[in-house]
């Protein structure tokens, strides 16, 4: 099973999320695992519970979620 990690972007102008809950949906039906960092949707008006609905399993920080992440989803490039 694929893992994939949804990263909370770092830049505070960023608004958008790489995956919304519906998204998250389809993915765990092909059966992968999804992880999303807390907070991630919050800018773009989905909390974590409506990513916990959706079968994602919470992370407390992108560090936390880069552990057996296989993918890992974000809008912007990471910083150096």
């Amino acid at each position: 099973m694929k893992k994939i990690l949804v990263c909370r972007e770092t830049d505070p102008r960023e608004t958008r999320v790489a995956l919304i809950p519906d998204d998250i949906k389809r993915l765990i039906t092909m059966g992968y695992e999804v992880k999303v960092t807390r907070g991630a949707g919050e800018k773009s008006g989905f909390n974590d519970e409506a990513y916990e609905k959706a079968g994602a399993v919470l992370v407390s920080s992108n560090e936390a979620g880069y552990e057996g992440s296989e993918i890992i989803l974000r809008i912007m490039k990471p910083e150096s």
